[in-house]
């Protein structure tokens, strides 16, 4: 990313009834010149917006001040004030400006500004006796925060108005409830995982970063603006309260996947994203759909990077490895607790698998110590597991293999050469079994990190794809048919596969394999 140009001070007098003003403009790239409007007026309209804002006293820029001393609440305003003819004295009503305005009220600070020839323009202080604070200031004030949050209905030129990470939010998306704790924390994780230094739009527009949050009932979707965020070196989003307009949400997630494209990315980072089915929205606009969870502690900048170079990797059998641990003998069903009688269709199971997989791997990974090694060292571009588990064990040629042993391993630091993805695919014990109860969704309500989360996480590889639901011997079976050797890793994940998921990884408590 190139550095932000270096800002100029410029003066600019402006006569007004006999007295001179100096305003400090501020270059500001792609702006024309929109004119200088009357300051006093807009120390009016100014003073009008501030005590109808406290009047109002607004339950939600009080909760947002409440989240602690690294938030702060803004108010950011449109208002027309009358124009200036070019003697810099008389009003021209003919020819209002648009001004943007600046209300903190956590700090009883308001100011406003201007444009002039392609520059920002504000008044300093010489309308603090009129009750305009210094924009200087307030900007200062504003910079030490993690986050602003900014409710605007105004169609405010975001570039100019970013002084810190900052959330806009429209007056309707307002989230009913004030506990918003849960915004906080998922929303500065995300901060703490996204180097924006390091952060390049590369290829423009091909990203949309999603952070979820649900919150006493409402979900709070962030969309991070990817421009914003290479312009400005700042996190720059839109909250969205879903359940304010369920309609009008589940349009806007489909329109921007739509303005992706077929092969862009969806980063869901935070909670489960529940109140719409977005992997159909996913899956009908062709974009890869990524979970993140907020307790896994990755780089997500880096985490795009090697994602987009996943992309253009082929299912190339000699770049594949295998691990078919489905059990087949009744010795591999008694080590796992299950009744001996099914062992036919277990071992049919297991047969069915093998065929599927024929000529679609290069090298199998038959032991423990083996596929603990690959986890930790190999250079495969492709894990392919297929398996039962309990939701914590499964088992491999005999031996048992626990998720809390794959959690102990130490991360995988500097990562494999070139980015890595996993297939996993876990069937259900149900109907094999005749065992009525579900112990694999029950296993799935504690709340450590499913196998898929830790691959991620330690570096073992880079992405996921499992299914989103518990499936059977047949789906399996077909699943593995359908995969077509050398096709790209793009066009795997980019057509979707219904009831499948795509991690990076995800916190989806349905399922804790993943």
């Amino acid at each position: 990313m190139n550095a932000p140009a270096r800002i100029r001070s410029i003066t600019l007098q402006i006569l007004f009834f006999g007295s001179v003003f100096l305003l400090t403009m501020l270059p500001v790239a792609g702006w024309g010149d929109s004119g200088i409007g009357c300051p006093h007026s807009a120390a009016r309209q100014l003073k009008k917006a501030y005590e109808k804002l406290q009047t109002a006293n607004s339950e939600f820029s009080i909760a947002i001040s409440n989240l602690g001393p690294d938030w702060a609440y803004i108010n950011v305003k449109i208002e027309s004030v009358p124009g200036l003819k070019a003697d810099g004295n008389t009003l021209d009503y003919q020819h209002p400006v648009m001004t943007p305005m600046v209300l903190y009220p956590a700090k009883h600070k308001k100011s406003f500004w201007m444009h002039k020839e392609g520059n920002v323009v504000d008044v300093g202080s010489n309308l603090l006796a009129e009750g305009v604070d210094e924009l200087g200031t307030i900007q200062s004030d504003l910079s030490t925060k993690k986050f602003v949050v900014a409710e605007s209905a105004g169609a405010v030129k975001w570039e100019e108005a970013v002084w810190s990470n900052t959330i806009v939010v429209h007056p309707s998306d307002v989230p009913k409830s004030n506990d918003l704790a849960r915004f906080r924390a998922i929303n500065e994780r995300f901060l703490a995982d996204f180097d924006v230094t390091d952060y390049n739009d590369d290829p423009p527009g091909s990203t949309l970063f999603i952070t979820v949050a649900k919150n006493s009932g409402t979900t709070l979707l962030t969309l991070y603006d990817q421009p914003l965020i290479s312009s400005t070196e700042k996190l720059v989003g839109q909250l969205h309260a879903f359940e304010n307009n369920v309609t009008e949400h589940t349009q806007l997630l489909s329109d921007k996947f739509n303005a992706l494209g077929k092969g862009g990315n969806v980063i869901l980072y935070g909670d489960e994203l529940d109140a719409v089915d977005i992997d159909i929205l996913a899956s009908k606009s062709g974009v890869n759909l990524i979970r993140r969870s907020s307790v896994v502690q990755k780089n997500l900048v880096e985490t795009s990077t090697r994602l987009a170079a996943l992309a253009d990797q082929k299912l190339t059998p000699n770049r594949t490895v295998f691990l078919n641990a489905v059990p087949k003998t009744k010795s591999d069903l008694r080590k796992m607790s299950f009744p001996t009688s099914a062992e036919k269709e277990w071992s049919d199971f297991h047969d069915n698998v093998e065929r599927a997989m024929a000529t679609k791997f290069g090298s199998r990974l038959s032991s423990k110590r083996n596929f603990i090694k690959e986890l930790s060292t190999g250079n495969s571009d492709i894990v392919m597991i297929v398996a039962h588990n309990d939701g914590k064990t499964f088992y491999l040629n005999g031996d048992r293999v626990t998720f809390d042993e794959i959690a102990v391993l130490p991360n995988r630091r500097p990562p494999s050469n070139k980015p890595r993805l996993a297939i996993l695919v876990s069937c259900s014990a149900g109907k094999l079994s005749n065992d009525n109860g579900n112990r694999f969704l029950a296993a799935f309500r504690r709340n450590d990190k499913g196998f898929g989360e830790l691959l991620v996480e330690k570096g073992f590889v880079d992405q996921v794809i499992a299914p989103s639901h518990e499936i059977e011997a047949k789906e399996t079976v077909s699943f593995l048919q359908s995969l077509q050797k050398e096709a790209t890793i793009r066009s795997l994940i980019g057509d979707g596969f219904p009831g499948w998921l795509k991690l990076a990884t995800s916190h989806w408590n349905k399922r804790r394999w993943l």
